[in-house]
């Protein structure tokens, strides 16, 4: 790295059964990958419902409590073109800094994707953009900030994933 900085790195995927996110510091040679249910339900309709799972937890958006990563089926359930728009999508997102503040409460850089029609589409990214980067409140007590937010088409995601994976990339 030119400036020599240590940075918080984190790659974020919602996709529609799961959430993926990848993260650590820059100067280290592996990062953690967590994969986690893509499950979220405002938390008025399911508070008879106490038992969690480890990996659950609740975020707010706007005030409101939604518990995601759980197990069983969503209350909202999404699947089109503006699925990044929706409050599921962002319930997910909150999730996923919940799990990546146990580490850092500030992301230097964080990598999402979108299919590739949409990744082209200023008008779907930039209000992405809008959403995923800044300060958020996670919970009562946690705040997580995400500096600069980069989208790239999901398939190119893939491609430098398999091209960093193994010993001979000409192969």
């Amino acid at each position: 790295m030119a400036t020599g900085k240590k940075l918080f790195v984190a790659g974020y995927d919602g996709g529609y059964s799961n959430a993926k996110l990848t993260y650590g510091w820059s100067d280290e040679e592996t990062f953690t990958t967590e994969i986690y249910p893509a499950t979220g339900n405002r938390e008025d309709s399911t508070t008879f419902l106490k038992r969690k799972n480890r990996d659950e937890v609740t975020v707010l958006i706007d005030g409101e409590k939604w518990s995601v990563f759980g197990s069983g089926k969503s209350q909202e359930r999404e699947t089109n073109s503006g699925y990044s728009t929706t409050p599921i999508y962002k319930a997910l997102y909150l999730g996923a800094l919940a799990k990546i503040s146990k580490v850092t409460t500030e992301i230097d850089i964080l990598v999402t994707g979108l299919p590739a029609s949409q990744a082209r589409n200023q008008d779907i990214v930039k209000p992405l953009i809008e959403m995923m980067q800044g300060v958020h409140r996670i919970d009562e007590t946690t705040e997580v900030i995400v500096r600069k937010v980069l989208v790239i088409s999901l398939g190119s995601g893939v491609i430098n994933d398999v091209l960093n994976s193994i010993e001979d990339p000409n192969r």
